[in-house]
């Protein structure tokens, strides 16, 4: 236990973001349907191309960045983007001081 409160004194977390991106598929739902036996099952209709977005955000001691929500495949323009939008923002007003 020493040895942790040694460490946590040594390492400073207040100037660490840390960010994550996941992406959420629509409709990833089971074909079939429930049905009563004896009856034919209903299958549901499934889309070609079911809507994919991706989700991006990012937390540190003294908050959390907006999210940032796009749709597409991440490119190098895009990321400036995301980059541009939430994480300089919450870096201007959070971690450099102010005066």
């Amino acid at each position: 236990r020493r040895d942790c409160n040694g460490l946590r004194k040594m390492l400073d977390f207040g100037n660490v973001i840390f960010s994550d991106e996941t992406t959420v598929q629509m409709e990833t739902h089971r074909r079939t349907c429930c049905f009563k036996q004896g009856r034919k099952p209903w299958y549901k209709p499934r889309s070609n191309h079911p809507l994919k977005l991706h989700v991006c955000g990012g937390i540190s001691m003294r908050g959390r960045t907006s999210i940032c929500i796009f749709e597409g495949k991440m490119n190098a323009p895009l990321y400036v983007s995301i980059l541009d939008q939430a994480l300089v923002p919450f870096i201007r007003w959070t971690l450099l001081p102010t005066g």
